[in-house]
């Protein structure tokens, strides 16, 4: 048994419209650093100033740090996903599929799911001056996950004894305003050079917030139809305040090499008690068969559904939390980077798969620095970056992009794009 071919292309249009709307949106744990941005995200012993502080606050206390330093905005965006690529997206846009193009996109999607994550970071007059830096900033994450299955059926329609689960369905989206004072302080000195530690104190308000959760049921052809049932709760709230600390240490070998540790959200937490709701759901298919199809009218009918808005209890999100650990030389006209970086875990803004990171500097000019980086692994799972800045009588100006999900810019998975502005003396 089959589903008719006009119910399939009308479900599986909708899905690709929604696709599209990712795919083309332009929204990256944090703020990031344009600086960073154009070295693929190579950040914790690279950067220094204002944007140091946000990358690790021990770095305030590095040895050429400068004396004062003003940002005046920045911001950062990145869209991506973890299957669908530029031509692929391309080819689901046509009038027709054929079957090389749905076995093209069934292949490239993982068995655990699609996964589409979207991020926007932007900072607004951040000061340092000396070993002290006061931060502004916001940011916007999300997340979402469509099963495997979900795609076979549209595209490939269902046989008798197929069966198929929504388990993997998966969203997360937070948003965020934080206010930060950062400072370091030299502890001692190794044999290496000295030992730096740093803390970062955020006020946390958070803006809006939504978790999809709960979400189970099954759908099963069998000889007389299709039957199957899904549940869920999409949990919401308002605007919510918290508290978070970064921790961090650094250490530098003479006046080129420098080691740094970074612990993001060490303790970070959101307590969300104004416009709360629970919104829980049910879906319900019995026994459709193409007779049912053929003769409704209406195809809302042919699912039931009910649906439920309740008032929540207050909640306390948990901010994940993410470790940086990195190495880099530094001289008058380069900067090299090698950064490792782990979260603890899956959620939006953060994933336990780990990611490496090399980025460089270039200052072929005193006013003119080139950057590159590659990074493999994390929640873009391979990213090829450039960038530079034009730094001019203290005031500095810096753009960067990145192709996400490939190396090369022909078919990415996503973009990331970035630009800032600020003053260093």
């Amino acid at each position: 048994m089959s589903h008719p071919r006009r119910i399939q292309r009308r479900v599986t249009a909708a899905v690709l419209a929604g696709l599209a709307l990712v795919a083309c949106t332009t929204t990256a744990h944090g703020t990031g650093s344009v600086r960073s941005a154009g070295m693929a995200g190579t950040v914790t012993a690279t950067v220094d100033g204002v944007e140091g502080a946000q990358a690790n606050p021990a770095n305030l206390a590095w040895f050429d740090n400068p004396g004062v330093a003003i940002e005046l905005l920045s911001t950062q965006a990145l869209v991506g996903n973890n299957g669908i690529d530029l031509d692929l997206y391309n080819a689901s846009m046509k009038g027709h599929l054929d079957d090389a193009d749905k076995s093209a996109i069934l292949t490239s999607i993982p068995t655990d799911g699609l996964t589409a994550e979207a991020h926007l970071g932007a900072s607004a007059m951040g000061v340092q001056v000396g070993r002290v830096a006061v931060t502004f900033s916001g940011l916007a994450d999300a997340t979402t996950n469509l099963p495997h299955d979900v795609f076979e059926l549209l595209l490939m329609g269902n046989a008798t004894a197929d069966s198929m689960t929504f388990d993997d369905a998966r969203g997360e989206a937070i948003s965020l305003a934080t206010a930060r004072v950062s400072t370091a302080v030299t502890v001692g000195h190794s044999r290496w050079g000295p030992i730096h530690v740093g803390l970062g104190m955020a006020y946390l308000q958070g803006l809006a917030y939504a978790r999809l959760e709960e979400v189970d049921g099954n759908l099963v052809t069998r000889t007389d139809g299709i039957r199957g049932e899904a549940r869920g709760q999409l949990r919401t709230a308002g605007p919510g305040a918290g508290f978070g600390l970064d921790l961090g240490a650094a250490t530098e070998f003479g006046p080129h090499w420098r080691a740094s540790l970074a612990v993001h959200n060490a303790f970070a937490q959101v307590h969300f008690d104004r416009d709360l709701e629970l919104r829980t759901f049910v879906a319900t298919v019995d026994t459709l068969d193409l007779e049912t199809i053929d003769e409704t009218e209406n195809e809302e009918d042919l699912v039931q559904s009910d649906d439920e808005v309740l008032e929540a209890a207050p909640f306390t999100v948990d901010l994940p939390r993410v470790l940086n650990l990195g190495v880099s030389r530094v001289t008058a006209r380069t900067r090299l980077g090698l950064e490792y970086e782990q979260g603890f875990a899956t959620r939006a803004g953060a994933t336990t798969t780990p990611r490496v990171s090399v980025g460089a500097e270039w200052r072929a000019l005193s006013w003119l620095p080139l950057r590159a980086g590659i990074s493999v692994g994390g929640r873009s799972a391979k990213r090829a970056s450039a960038g530079l800045g034009v730094h001019v009588v203290g005031f500095r100006l810096d753009v960067a992009a990145s192709t996400v999900g490939e190396w090369w810019p022909g078919s990415p998975r996503g973009v990331s794009l970035a630009i800032g502005t600020g003053l260093q003396f």
